[in-house]
C-alpha cells in the first residue's frame, strides 16, 4: 500500500500526466493492429486502498480527473475495481450484512458520466494558462452541437476563477453551471457525507438521494474582442460542469 499518499498527493498532476504518456503509448501500439485499448482495472491505491485518502473528495476528483483524461487520450474506456466492495477505494460499499452505501468515487463517475452524456466529443481550443491543478475540457454534443465543459480545480487551498471566451460573437445566452463540492472545512478531505452533485447527494443505506437541486446561472459578457465570455468562480477542491444553451 501507498502509505504516503494523502488526499492531496492522490490527485497531483505530474503523476497523471507520466501515467497518460504510457497510456498514449499502449494506445498507439494497439492502433497498429487495428485495435482499441481500454483500461481494464484502475483504483486510487492498491491493496484494498487506505482509510481517509481513498474515500475522500480528493478521490472523487481522482476519479473524475482520471476517466476524463482516459477519453482525452484515446482509449475506449476505464473499468474501477469493484470487487466484494469491501475495499476502502469502492464506489460502492457493502458491508457484512451486504447493505450498501455510496463512497467517494462514486461521486466522480456520475459527475464524469454527466459531463460526456450525449455523446460529448473534445473540442480544439486554446491552452488554458493558469495553475496546473486548474483544468478545462471543452466538450460538444455529436447530435445537437451544444456546447459544455468540465471544471476542476484540484488545489486543496486556493480558490481559481475561469474566464471562458466562445469563439463567436452571438449565439448563445448565459450559461447553467452544475457543481461537485465538498462542505468540509479542508474539501479535499471531505468523506462522503460531506459531498454533492448539484445539491444531491446519495446517503445512509440504500444510498437514498437528499438534497436540494441546484443550479447556477452564469451571466454571458461581451463580445469582448469578437468573443461571448463567462466568468466561473471555482472553490478549492472543487468540480463544475457548464452548459450553454
Amino acid at each position: 500500500m501507498e502509505d504516503h499518499n494523502t488526499p492531496v498527493t492522490l490527485i497531483e498532476e505530474g503523476a497523471l500526466r507520466s501515467a497518460m504518456d504510457v497510456l498514449k503509448q499502449l494506445i498507439d501500439t494497439a492502433g497498429r493492429w487495428n485495435k482499441q485499448l481500454r483500461v481494464a482495472e484502475s483504483n486510487t491505491l492498491s491493496n484494498g486502498g487506505k482509510p481517509e485518502v481513498c474515500n475522500t473528495m480528493g478521490a472523487a476528483l481522482w476519479t473524475l480527473d482520471g476517466a476524463i483524461e482516459v477519453a482525452k487520450t484515446g482509449a475506449m474506456g476505464i473499468n474501477f475495481h469493484q470487487s466484494s466492495g469491501q475495499a476502502v477505494y469502492t464506489a460502492i460499499h457493502r458491508n457484512a450484512r451486504k447493505d450498501a452505501y455510496v463512497q467517494s468515487p462514486f461521486y466522480g463517475m456520475m459527475f464524469f458520466q454527466r459531463a460526456v452524456q450525449g455523446g460529448a466529443q473534445f473540442v480544439n481550443s486554446n491552452s488554458y494558462g493558469g495553475p496546473a491543478n486548474v483544468k478545462v475540457y471543452p466538450l460538444k454534443l455529436t447530435k445537437t452541437k451544444k456546447l459544455r465543459a468540465l471544471l476542476l480545480n484540484k488545489d486543496q487551498a486556493n480558490a481559481a476563477t475561469i474566464t471562458l471566451r466562445l469563439n463567436r460573437s452571438s449565439g448563445y445566452g448565459g450559461a447553467e453551471l452544475t457543481r461537485l463540492v465538498s462542505n468540509n472545512a479542508a474539501p479535499l478531505y471531505g468523506g462522503p457525507n460531506t459531498l454533492s452533485i448539484g445539491g444531491m447527494r446519495w446517503a445512509g443505506r440504500g444510498a437514498n438521494m437528499t438534497g436540494t437541486a441546484t443550479t447556477e446561472y452564469i451571466k454571458k459578457q461581451g463580445p469582448v474582442d469578437g468573443k461571448l465570455t463567462y466568468t466561473v468562480y471555482m472553490p478549492a477542491g472543487s468540480a463544475a460542469i457548464i452548459a450553454w444553451y
